[in-house]
């Protein structure tokens, strides 16, 4: 897991899609105000873990809907492995 600070509190904003096997949900950490991407994988068993993610990924991200929202995730997941 990712850790925005000590305190961790997640505070669900926005489902944001799915891309190869993994769900992406948007929240914020209540504790820091840090921007996170929980990244689900349901094959996996674990809760998953949070990826911080910047103030312009989050602008991004929120513009887009459907197909393009999906490739802009995808894209961005990819870049992380």
């Amino acid at each position: 897991m990712n850790n925005c600070c000590n305190n961790l509190k997640w505070e669900f904003v926005k489902d944001v899609n799915h891309a190869r096997g993994c769900d992406f949900t948007y929240g914020k950490c209540s504790s820091c105000g840090s921007d996170l991407i929980h990244l689900f994988h349901s094959t996996v068993n674990n809760d998953g873990y949070y990826q911080i993610v910047s103030p312009e990924f989050v602008t991004e991200m929120l513009k887009l809907n459907g197909g393009e929202l999906k490739q802009f995730m995808k894209k961005w997941y990819d870049e992380l492995n």
